[in-house]
This record gives structure tokens, sequence and C-alpha cells, in this order.
């Protein structure tokens, strides 16, 4: 009679832990739905956001298509869903620097070929304390 007492409340226990198991996933998927919806209003804005620093880029105009991405949150680029942005974001940010670089070298060979020994491309490192 024991043994089937511990079989009895084993399997009452197994049976219950795993209906828990079943109902949290749901819950998992119910809240994931609504992360998604409230994150489709900063997808479109960042939608928009990266038309207009490709327009800018396309133009010659690359500090303005820097400056235009830097409205978008990179911390909200790594979110599900944003992977096309993050992509795109990066593609334009790696082409407006590769031609802001162009330039500054551009602009480095005009002065030194006019007797100027300013490099405009030097960096500065900040000590920190």
């Amino acid at each position: 009679m024991k043994k089937v007492l511990i079989a009895v409340s084993l399997l009452a226990t197994v049976t219950f832990g795993l209906a828990g198991c079943g109902s949290n996933s749901a819950s998992k998927e119910a809240s994931s739905t609504k992360v998604t919806s409230k994150n489709q209003d900063k997808i479109s804005e960042y939608e928009g956001i990266i038309k207009t620093a490709r327009d800018f880029n396309e133009n010659g105009h690359y500090k303005a298509s820097n400056k235009a991405l830097n409205g978008i949150r990179i911390a909200d680029l790594t979110k599900k869903g944003f992977g096309s942005l993050k992509t795109e974001y990066f593609q334009i940010q790696k082409s407006n620097d590769a031609f802001l670089l162009k330039e500054g070298k551009k602009q480095n060979q005009v002065a030194s070929s006019n007797g100027s020994t300013t490099n405009l491309n030097t960096r500065v490192r900040l000590k920190t304390i």
C-alpha cells in the first residue's frame, strides 16, 4: 500500500510540475508579443532616420548623415526585430566614415603641398585620472 501511495504522489508531483511549465511558456509568448508591439513605433521612427541618413550619404553630405544616425540609440538595435536596421545603420556609418577619411586625407595633401605642416587627422588622447 505504501508503494502505491508513493507512486501516486510522485505521479501527481510530476504532472503538476509539467503543467506549470506549459503555462509559463504561454505567458512568455504573450509578453513577447507585447514587447514587439511596443517596439514597432521605435522601428518606424528609426526607419525614417535611416532613410534620411541614407539620402544624406547618397548626396555626399556625410557629416549630416552621421548626425542623423546619432538619433538612433545603439542599445535599441540589439533588441528583437531591429536586426535589419542594425545592419543598415552600420553600413551607412561605415560608408560615411570612409568618405570623411578620404576627404581628410585630401585636405592634408592640399595643406602639405601649400607648405603647411598642419595634420588634420590628428587624434587627441585624453589621460584619465
